[in-house]
């Protein structure tokens, strides 16, 4: 994929109605390095300063209960939602 052919992909994203919750967001504003640990969440068994830094952000967050709809919708990784991709999947395992 070209650089143009990202770009036009982000555009597109700007003006779908399906993502415009993602402009109420407030991660855009934050390091996109804390919503994605060094460390991967599963491989510890508490989590650290950044994992809880970015899930506290999160709470405070207009947007949240959809940021989870779509990372679970979407398969995401990181921290969408309030929740890690393993929680994620245990809240899917859960469900079925």
């Amino acid at each position: 994929m070209s650089l143009m052919d990202a770009l036009a992909d982000l555009a597109g994203l700007a003006h779908d109605p399906a993502t415009e919750w993602m402009g109420s967001a407030l991660c855009p504003e934050i390091d996109p390095d804390l919503w994605f640990p060094r460390v991967p969440t599963e491989r510890v068994s508490t989590p650290g300063p950044q994992e809880l830094l970015a899930k506290a952000i999160c709470r405070g967050c207009d947007v949240r209960v959809r940021c989870l709809q779509w990372a679970i919708e979407h398969d995401e990784e990181g921290i969408w939602g309030g929740t890690t991709k393993v929680e994620r999947d245990q809240l899917l395992a859960e469900a079925a």
